[in-house]
């Protein structure tokens, strides 16, 4: 009985290390002071997303763009990079779009990547799947 425990912990252990993280779903960046930034992952290879200010709820930006799935990294089109500033309104963010291509990776079981791959800070989490 012991082995069965111990073969079925050990497949399942080797199945969350080497499944690929499911990019589809919406993904929220936690650590964020000023911006509410989400970010809506579907699976027919689109992405929309919203940033609002966090002070007062204003909507800043909302934009649609593409992204795919190759070699484990997760690749954005017109994506604005957001490093949680101070956005005032009237801010020309078509003039900052940008193709962003970041790992996609799982972290405590959860599906996580990060603005900068630097640092953990401006990590976006995925909340749920639609």
């Amino acid at each position: 009985m012991r082995k069965i425990i111990l073969i079925f912990i050990l497949f399942l252990i080797i199945t969350l290390l080497y499944n690929s993280p499911n990019p589809i779903g919406v993904f929220v960046a936690k650590k964020n002071v000023n911006t509410i930034d989400s970010l809506f992952i579907k699976e027919n290879g689109t992405y929309f997303r919203v940033i609002y200010q966090k002070e007062d709820g204003t909507l800043l930006f909302r934009n649609m763009g593409q992204w795919k799935y190759e070699r484990n990294r997760i690749v954005f089109t017109d994506f604005f990079p957001n490093d949680d500033t101070k956005i005032s309104k009237g801010y020309n963010f078509i003039n900052t779009l940008i193709i962003f291509s970041v790992p996609l990776e799982r972290s405590y079981g959860r599906v996580v990547f990060d603005f900068n791959e630097t640092s953990a800070f401006y990590r976006f989490y995925k909340v749920f799947n639609i």
